[in-house]
């Protein structure tokens, strides 16, 4: 019965290695290939944002991965440039100021540039009415999005590709067709800036970008209102709170309820992963009747300890079943009736969740490993 745990728990732990790296990086899975290829958005390798606020509402917004994907993009005028240029064998289909234009033009790592165009008609005909007459009105601006990314490996063999977006670039503008007239300097300036401030952050350091967020605005029409570059992530401490939850389990063929009171330790509680360790008291009811037929509840009491890790933002396409990495271990303290031993532990394995409900195959023996039971435990968290 040892040798049957220890093989569960290394399989169980080979397993997670696999699917942790899916949770992260396989982003794009269920999506169309069109959507793989121009809608990076959600890169998690998009860690630092700068927003520059331009004269007419336009404005840019510049996406990087890290410091050195930044510093190629310190001419940034030139990039707009040559994308405008490029735009030019396109331009009849862009004629039309009064249809809004999304456009998506991404730069593959072997050179090769791929672009959607997309046009939406404004909902309803709208107009303002100037001394000489009335004219059309456009309401919504136009959006070039401009990507470099590159397919990476995960790092065990045959598990799911990733995509690695160096960059992105979210222009809004009243006219694309003007897209040229935003490289008049104003946007190098701002760029060497940011180098500036970026040099100077203390708070980074190229071992921390990984855990680091940085974001900065400017704003040309009024610099009253810029927000010089600051990290936002925060400091990687553990943060103490109340824990709570609720639990059905199987137990010796008795499907029983459970509560569980304590405190949890959160590391990355702002983050996409959270680790958090969990310490509760952890009451498992039976119900039965007593030999003259009244009611009787038994009540075995756990003090249990458990390792959580969470993906707060692997949801980008609605909820979804992920594998979760979950392992606990407890010991009896209360016993009542004859549904435990004396000295009972119960051991917990990574196993399902949803969202914060959580499936969690569970082991239970006394002693060294007598009686081995497994069972099943489906929790949901309260915190």
């Amino acid at each position: 019965m040892k040798k049957y745990l220890v093989v569960i728990m290394l399989a169980a732990t080979s397993m997670n290695g696999d699917l942790f790296a899916q949770n992260n990086w396989s982003y794009l899975v269920g999506r169309s290939k069109t959507e793989q290829v121009f809608d990076l958005s959600r890169s998690p390798s998009l860690r630092h944002r700068f927003v520059i606020w331009l004269k007419n509402s336009n404005s840019v917004s510049v996406q990087v991965a890290n410091k050195e994907e930044f510093e190629k993009l310190l001419n940034l005028d030139s990039i707009i440039r040559v994308v405008a240029k490029n735009l030019v064998p396109c331009r009849d289909s862009l004629q039309d100021e009064m249809i809004q234009k999304k456009i998506d033009y991404v730069n593959e790592a072997g050179g090769l540039v791929k672009l959607r165009i997309r046009q939406y008609q404004q909902n309803g005909t709208s107009y303002v009415i100037q001394p000489d007459g009335a004219a059309l009105l456009k309401l919504e601006q136009d959006t070039l999005n401009i990507s470099s990314y590159q397919s990476k490996e995960t790092l065990s063999p045959g598990t799911t590709t990733y995509v690695y977006v160096h960059y992105r670039i979210s222009v809004l503008i009243n006219d694309i067709n003007k897209l040229e007239s935003l490289a008049d300097g104003t946007l190098n300036k701002i760029m060497e800036e940011l180098k500036e401030q970026w040099d100077g952050l203390d708070s980074w350091s190229s071992k921390k970008n990984n855990t680091s967020n940085l974001y900065a605005y400017f704003n040309t029409g009024d610099s009253n209102l810029n927000r010089p570059l600051r990290n936002q992530a925060p400091a990687k401490k553990w943060v103490p709170a109340p824990y709570v939850q609720v639990g059905l389990q199987n137990v010796n063929n008795i499907l029983t309820t459970s509560i569980g009171a304590g405190f949890v330790l959160t590391k990355g509680a702002r983050t996409a992963l959270q680790y958090r360790f969990q310490l509760f008291w952890e009451p498992y009811f039976f119900f039965d009747r007593e030999p003259d037929n009244s009611f009787a509840m038994r009540r075995n009491d756990f003090i249990t300890l458990q390792f959580v890790t969470r993906q707060t933002n692997n949801f980008p396409n609605g909820a979804k079943v992920e594998f979760n990495q979950n392992l606990s271990v407890g010991y009896l303290v209360h016993r009542e009736g004859n549904y435990f031993f004396d000295h009972t532990f119960k051991a917990g394995l990574p196993g399902a969740s949803f969202k914060f409900l959580m499936l969690h195959p569970e082991f239970i023996f006394h002693d060294l490993f007598k009686d081995f039971q497994p069972g099943l435990k489906l929790v949901l968290d309260l915190d």
